[in-house]
C-alpha cells in the first residue's frame, strides 16, 4: 500500500510539472494522462499480486522447508537411535566373539591334555599287551614243555609196558612149548558197565574164589572194601601187600589183577598195564588173563596208542575166543577200524 501511494504521488508531481513550468494543459492531455495512470495502477495492482504471491510462495517455501527440516530432525533422531543400537549390538557381538575366542582356546587345550593323556593311556595298554604276550609266550612255553614231558614220560611208560608185554608173550609161547596146551573155560563175570570203553570189572565177580586161610581172606576182603568203597589208592597199597605177603595164595592173581584197576580207576594206565602185565606173563591160563588182556588194551587207547591196543584185542580174540572178553575185543575192533 505504501508503494501504492509512493507511485500516485510520483504521477501527481509528473502532471503538476507542466502547471508549474507554464504550459498550457489540454483535455486531451488530461485524457492520455488518465490513460497512462490506469495503465500504472493496473502495473501496480500486477506488482503488488506478483509480491503478494512470492510472499506466499516464499511462506509455504519456509514452511514446508521447516516441516522438511522437522522430519529430517526426525529422521536423525531415528537413525541415531539406530546407530546407538547398532553400537550396542555391535558391542555385544564383538564380547560375544571375545568369548567365543577365549572358550575356543579352553576347548583346544582341553583337547590337547586330553589327547596327551590317552596317548599316555595308549602308550601304557600297548606296554601292558606286550608284556602279557611275553607272559602268554611264557605260559606257552612252559605248557609244551610240560605237555612234552607228559608225553615224553607217557611215552616211556608206554614203550616199557609194550616190551613187558612182548617178554610176556615170548613166556607164554614158551610156556606152551613145555605144557600140553589146554582150553581155558573162562568163568562168568559181572558186567557193571554195558560200554566196554572203560570197563570196571566188580570185585567178586568170579563165581568161584579160591580157597585161602582165613588170615589170607581178611586180608583180602579188607582191599576189597576199600576198592569197593572207591578208595583205590588204599585199595592199591592193600593189594601190594597183599601180594607181597602172600605171593603163593590162590588169591594172588585176583589181587594183582585188583591192583592194575586201582591203577586204571586212578588214570595210571601206563602203570596199570604193567599190572595187568603180571597177570598175562606169570598166569596166562588163569580166568584173569583175559580180563587182564582187555583192560591192557583199553589203557593202551587211553593212552592214544591205538595200534599196540588192535593188536592186544586181536590177541584175545586169536588165543581167547570163548572167553567173554573175546566178543568185546572184537567189537572194538570194529569201532577202531581193523
Amino acid at each position: 500500500m505504501r508503494k501504492k501511494l509512493i507511485c500516485r504521488s510520483l504521477l501527481l508531481a509528473m502532471i503538476s510539472a507542466p502547471v508549474l513550468t507554464g504550459c498550457i494543459v489540454t483535455p486531451q492531455d488530461m485524457k492520455s494522462l488518465n490513460l497512462r495512470l490506469r495503465s500504472i495502477d493496473s502495473r501496480l495492482v500486477a506488482v503488488e499480486k506478483d509480491v503478494t504471491d512470492i510472499k506466499e510462495r516464499t511462506g509455504s517455501s519456509v514452511d514446508l522447508m521447516q516441516k522438511q527440516q522437522a522430519g529430517i530432525g526426525v529422521t536423525l533422531d531415528q537413525v541415531n537411535a539406530e546407530l546407538l543400537q547398532i553400537k550396542s549390538e555391535l558391542d555385544e557381538s564383538q564380547h560375544r566373539h571375545r568369548s567365543l575366542q577365549a572358550e575356543n582356546m579352553r576347548l583346544k587345550e582341553e583337547i590337547n591334555n586330553r589327547f596327551v593323556t590317552v596317548e599316555n593311556q595308549t602308550s601304557t595298554l600297548y606296554q601292558q599287551v606286550d608284556q602279557m604276550d611275553r607272559n602268554v609266550n611264557e605260559i606257552d612255553r612252559g605248557l609244551q614243555g610240560i605237555k612234552t614231558s607228559r608225553i615224553q614220560e607217557a611215552t616211556a611208560k608206554a614203550d616199557a609196558a609194550a616190551r613187558a608185554a612182548a617178554r610176556a608173550n615170548e613166556q607164554a609161547e614158551l610156556a606152551r612149548k613145555k605144557s600140553e596146551p589146554h582150553e581155558i573155560t573162562p568163568l562168568k563175570i559181572k558186567k557193571t558197565s554195558t560200554s566196554g570203553e572203560g570197563e570196571k570189572t566188580t570185585p567178586e565177580a568170579v563165581t568161584t574164589t579160591p580157597k585161602a586161610t582165613s588170615a589170607e581172606q581178611q586180608a583180602y576182603d579188607k582191599a576189597l572194601s576199600s576198592f569197593k568203597a572207591k578208595k583205590y589208592k588204599k585199595a592199591y597199597a592193600l593189594f601190594s601187600d597183599f601180594i607181597e605177603k602172600h605171593s603163593k595164595s590162590k588169591l594172588a592173581v585176583n589181587a594183582q589183577f585188583w591192583s592194575g584197576d586201582c591203577l586204571y580207576n586212578q588214570k595210571e594206565y601206563a602203570l596199570a598195564i604193567l599190572e595187568y602185565q603180571n597177570v598175562i606173563a606169570d598166569h596166562p591160563h588163569h580166568v584173569k588173563a583175559p580180563a587182564a588182556l582187555y583192560k591192557q588194551a583199553l589203557s593202551f587207547e587211553k593212552l592214544q596208542d591205538t595200534e599196540t591196543a588192535k593188536i592186544v584185542y586181536k590177541k584175545i580174540v586169536i588165543e581167547y575166543p570163548g572167553s567173554e572178553q573175546g566178543g568185546k575185543a572184537k567189537d572194538r575192533l570194529k569201532k577202531l577200524g581193523k
